[in-house]
């Protein structure tokens, strides 16, 4: 291998390892501030215009709605974005209410719900923090991959035992993630930064497979045993893991 090799070599594994040291010394709480940022700009960008909103459901979403729930369902839209879902179902006989951390995005969404002449309830809330004046659900549904986006595993069982805390009875919570084993790299790098994070009074709950994201700040690569797990500390014993994208990622239907 010649030297400028060697090099470049070096230099795109430093590169990687620097990348990785923006989740490592921010606190979970922070890189939720992180995120935000980063939504804020996405939502930026679609000032003027709406087609995300006016999208409507995608195959994946049209298939888990019409095999579990009835149109006249109460459906809770958590990570809602401008009203993509929350019109769609809308305009479908469901009971919507959706929930985002962003601002902006919670005004636009608003002003496409009147636009499309469909009522929503709209909250502006981090999910962690849900507040939603004692209602509850038929479903709580995370936006398409919204659930790998919440920073370590703590916060994301609080944040599944809130959404069942709002669920009716015989509710349902339905999420997406990605299916995605750890890289050897990230296995090897991950007592340095453990212990980067410690020093640093940083991410205390790094875990493997814990990744920067260059569109939304964070994501967490997850197996799905260990998805299990989390639905399990939060109560869920009760649920139907449905591959889809040939395996490349799964639907998660779990029951009250």
């Amino acid at each position: 291998m010649s030297l400028r090799l060697s090099i470049a070599k070096a230099f795109m594994k430093a590169s990687i390892f620097l990348s990785y040291l923006s989740i490592v010394i921010l606190r979970p709480r922070d890189i939720v501030r992180l995120s935000k940022k980063f939504h804020v700009r996405n939502c930026q960008k679609e000032n003027g215009s709406d087609p995300l909103a006016d999208a409507g459901l995608n195959e994946l979403e049209e298939s888990a709605f019409k095999k579990h729930l009835k149109n006249d369902s109460d459906v809770l839209i958590l990570g809602c974005g401008t009203g993509r879902e929350s019109l769609a179902l809308a305009k479908r006989g469901f009971r919507v209410a959706g929930v985002d951390m962003v601002e902006e995005a919670i005004t636009s969404a608003r002003e496409h719900a009147k636009r499309h002449a469909v009522a929503v309830d709209f909250f502006c809330n981090e999910f962690s923090e849900l507040s939603l004046g004692g209602r509850s659900f038929d479903c709580a549904f995370f936006s398409l991959f919204t659930y790998e986006q919440i920073p370590s595993r703590r916060r994301r069982v609080k944040v599944l035992q809130l959404a069942k805390s709002i669920l009716k009875p015989s509710g349902k919570l339905i999420l997406h993630f990605n299916v995605s084993e750890p890289t050897p790299l990230e296995k090897k790098l991950h007592p340095l930064y453990k212990t980067i994070a410690l020093l640093t009074l940083g991410n205390v709950d790094l875990q493997v497979g814990d990744r920067p994201s260059p569109a939304v700040g964070f994501t967490h690569a997850f197996t799905t045993d260990q998805a299990r797990g989390e639905l399990r500390e939060a109560g869920f014993n009760d649920a139907i893991f449905e591959s889809i994208d040939d395996g490349a990622a799964v639907c998660v239907i779990a029951y009250v």
